[in-house]
């Protein structure tokens, strides 16, 4: 149950889907927009005790100079399923605890606060949310997309996605889907659209039996 109009709405989507897309948009309309991967780098590089926890999981190569080491990580650890979950399992509880804080003190002003993270599901993230978008697009669009902006192979890409929760499986696990293969603007048109959805939601709404019944109508 959703008391006093307050929202925690999460994004989330696999590599190349363009939720941090999104999320920009989103925090463009005036709305804070929590990203909760640059909170686990900050974490990575500035928590001493989840830097010592890394170098004793993975060796001193998770950090380069001081700097974590993302060309390691993208190669051995994210294409890596075992890996990435002993990784996750360092990272995610303190990245949470912080999220937690974040989004408590955004809604002390604000009736919405947003979280955008690739790993919602992965983290037990959205128990502490009431709310998830999950934004998908056709997997050789999300593979090209990637390949653009990371310089990626196209083997590199594919076996990143084959380590992340399938989209399927977010789906039945998401509230709400935003289709991204189109146009700025129609991305636009549809975000505005949930935007406009999420601030109409009244004091005590059931969120459950609202997804219930978008559930149905579809």
């Amino acid at each position: 149950m959703v008391s006093m109009n307050k929202l925690k709405v999460g994004i989330t989507g696999g590599i190349g889907c363009g939720k941090s897309t999104v999320a920009g948009i989103v925090k463009e309309m005036g709305y804070d927009v929590i990203d909760a991967d640059k909170i686990a780098k900050d974490i990575m590089h500035n928590d001493i005790s989840v830097k010592e926890a890394l170098i004793e999981e993975f060796g001193s190569i998770v950090f380069k100079d001081n700097t974590l080491n993302t060309d390691f990580l993208r190669a051995k650890v994210f294409s890596d399923k075992e890996k990435l979950t002993r990784l996750n399992s360092i990272v995610h509880p303190a990245t949470i605890d912080k999220i937690y804080d974040l989004m408590n003190n955004s809604l002390k002003d604000h009736d919405l606060v947003f979280v955008e993270s690739a790993l919602i599901f992965e983290a037990k993230m959205d128990k502490v949310l009431d709310l998830i978008v999950l934004v998908l697009a056709d997997e050789e669009i999300k593979i090209q997309r990637t390949i653009e902006r990371d310089g990626l192979s196209e083997d590199q890409v594919r076996k990143i996605i084959d380590n992340q929760l399938s989209d399927n499986t977010k789906k039945g696990r998401a509230d709400f889907v935003l289709m991204n293969n189109g146009s700025i603007e129609y991305l636009n048109q549809n975000i505005k659209f949930f935007i406009n959805l999420f601030k109409s939601l009244g004091s005590g709404t059931d969120v459950k039996r609202l997804k219930r019944e978008e559930t149905e109508e579809e």
